[in-house]
């Protein structure tokens, strides 16, 4: 579970991981391919994305100006 919700930190994570997914990746022809750690990164990555993606809307909503209304 992520804990911070900050863009800057969501971003510096997301960087980490591709980071590691890149350096995984370099050795995908090598037999000592480590599959698990390549699937957990992907997962790590996925719920960074997601959380992302949440903290954007919220900002999006709040970003938005109130509907106005007419009375009378």
């Amino acid at each position: 579970m992520i804990l911070k919700y900050s863009k800057e930190s969501l971003c510096e994570q997301m960087s980490i991981v591709r980071q590691a997914l890149y350096e995984i990746s370099i050795t995908l022809e090598n037999k000592e391919r480590d599959n698990e750690k390549i699937l957990n990164l992907s997962r790590e990555m996925d719920e960074l994305i997601l959380e992302y993606m949440k903290f954007g809307k919220v900002i999006l909503y709040f970003n938005k100006k109130p509907p106005h209304y007419k009375i009378g």
